[in-house]
């Protein structure tokens, strides 16, 4: 196979990045597969946040970085996370490279109160080199379990 995945992160107040290397088949999740079908550069994750695949407290972790690279097709993803307010908040960075081509999205989580729970959630994506606003919105937890979610962009019709 030609997918080599790392997880790297750093510790709050630690200047050092720490690596762990994971088989493809330990990043990714293989009950999805069809019989037959291959793991290939994005394939579906096991988890959603590489602070998942780490047994350490979220709280101790300021970045965590994954680097997923298939040298065959030459494509790589990599999404790095900074974590502020105790791992609470934290801004996600991806980028797809797929030869000559990049993709980029950003997404910034933030927990502004706690009860209840609010969260504001904004998505942007580069164009042409600038970062554009691609969602908004704001999201409550209620007592019963259940959330409330209020879009700001783009606005429903």
């Amino acid at each position: 196979m030609t997918l080599n995945i790392f997880i790297d992160y750093k510790l709050i107040n630690d200047l050092q990045w720490h690596i762990v290397e994971m088989s493809p088949e330990e990043y990714f999740d293989t009950s999805l597969l069809e019989e037959g079908e291959q793991l290939i550069w994005n394939s579906i994750p096991e988890y959603n946040h590489a602070i998942e695949y780490l047994n350490i407290d979220p709280s101790l972790v300021s970045d965590t970085r994954i680097r997923v690279q298939d040298s065959e097709s030459l494509k790589t993803l990599t999404i790095t996370t900074t974590f502020w307010n105790n791992g609470n908040n934290f801004i996600i960075e991806r980028i797809d490279n797929a030869l000559d081509k990049a993709k980029y999205v950003m997404i910034i989580q933030t927990k502004l109160q706690e009860d209840p729970t609010i969260w504001e959630i904004m998505r942007f994506k580069k164009k042409s080199d600038v970062l554009e606003l691609e969602f908004h919105t704001f999201i409550r937890e209620n007592e019963d379990g259940s959330q409330t979610e209020k879009k700001i962009f783009p606005k429903e019709i």
